[in-house]
């Protein structure tokens, strides 16, 4: 897991109508680019939409192809799937932090604890928010969670 909760970054706990405003007032790094901040709004709109339906329009959308599977990372799903009974995006999300080439101390202690069936996290801001996503992950699987030194 990278990241950490919102309010640690100065963000709004809560969902905010004005959030944009906020980001803006916080020297957000959201900048439009020069040539979209001189077109009035419903020009911007159009513009990006066409860059976007544009992409890969050399190539007709009739002769792609998916990319081939891997077996090998199917084989990790399945795993997750079985060991925890887990619906599949949530073992999708756990093979995918299992091949995390430089895991966070976070994401480590997440995998750790779910090996283990018991984790350690403090009771503060991070250490809750790592629970929620360790009770999503894992559902009815998830792992005991108790303070240090419990």
């Amino acid at each position: 897991m990278t990241g950490f909760p919102a309010s640690r970054a100065g963000l709004p706990v809560r969902s905010s109508k004005r959030l944009m405003e906020t980001l803006r007032n916080r020297g957000s790094p959201y900048r439009l680019p020069a040539a979209l901040a001189a077109l009035p709004y419903a020009q911007r709109r159009i513009t990006l939409r066409s860059a976007i339906n544009g992409v890969g329009a050399a190539r007709p959308l009739a002769s792609e192809e998916p990319n081939p599977a891997d077996p090998a990372f199917a084989a990790r799903v399945a795993h997750w799937r079985r060991r925890l009974d887990l619906p599949e995006v949530q073992a999708v999300v756990l093979a995918i932090l299992e091949e995390t080439p430089e895991p966070s101390e976070q994401t480590r202690a997440v995998l750790e604890g779910i090996e283990r069936g018991r984790m350690e996290l403090p009771d503060d801001e991070v250490g809750r928010w790592l629970a929620g996503v360790v009770r999503w992950l894992c559902g009815a699987s998830a792992p005991i969670i108790v303070a240090p030194g419990s």
